[in-house]
């Protein structure tokens, strides 16, 4: 039997310890994610990145010590390398330019159904692999590796403003 894919480390950084609950529960249920902490301010989440050095932040943007984007900055400079996911209510365009500005690999606004964030996490995990299998000979091995950065995940097309009613209840709350 061959071994399943290595494990992905989580951070969830979130103000709202129900929201930051429902994240990591989201986060468990998908194969090979693991939550290896939770943070709610931008120190602790800088903290745990020193400590934990997880593979992937899944970062809100409204913390009470500083807007969640500027936590990235800190982490670079720290040496950290580990990629940023926004799971923010922030809805702004100058917010998402800035997010994609820091390199962020993806932008979820809240609230969201668990499928949502299933489908972003496994798009993520494959081009992870990716990058870290690739060899690049030529422009078409760096376009193979690429592509699928700008993929839209499957459960976004055509997707309209549903309510937590017409969701059946599973959506996060609209919190920071």
């Amino acid at each position: 039997m061959s071994p399943g894919p290595a494990a992905i480390d989580v951070l969830v950084v979130d103000d709202d310890f129900m929201v930051a609950r429902v994240h990591r529960t989201f986060v468990e249920r998908v194969e090979p994610f693991r939550v290896v902490g939770v943070a709610s301010t931008g120190e602790q989440a800088a903290a745990a990145v020193d400590e934990l050095r997880p593979d992937l932040v899944l970062l809100d943007l409204y913390l009470p010590d500083v807007f969640g984007l500027d936590v990235i900055p800190r982490l670079r400079t720290a040496g950290h390398d580990c990629d940023v996911m926004v799971i923010s209510a922030a809805r702004e365009v100058d917010t998402v330019r800035g997010a994609v500005r820091h390199g962020v690999v993806d932008y979820l606004l809240k609230p969201f159904e668990f499928e949502e964030l299933r489908s972003r996490l496994q798009r993520y995990a494959a081009q992870r692999g990716r990058l870290l299998t690739a060899v690049v000979q030529s422009q078409a091995d760096v376009d193979r590796v690429l592509a699928g950065a700008s993929t839209p995940p499957a459960s976004a097309a055509g997707r309209g403003r549903r309510g937590a009613a017409a969701a059946g209840g599973r959506e996060v709350p609209r919190s920071g």
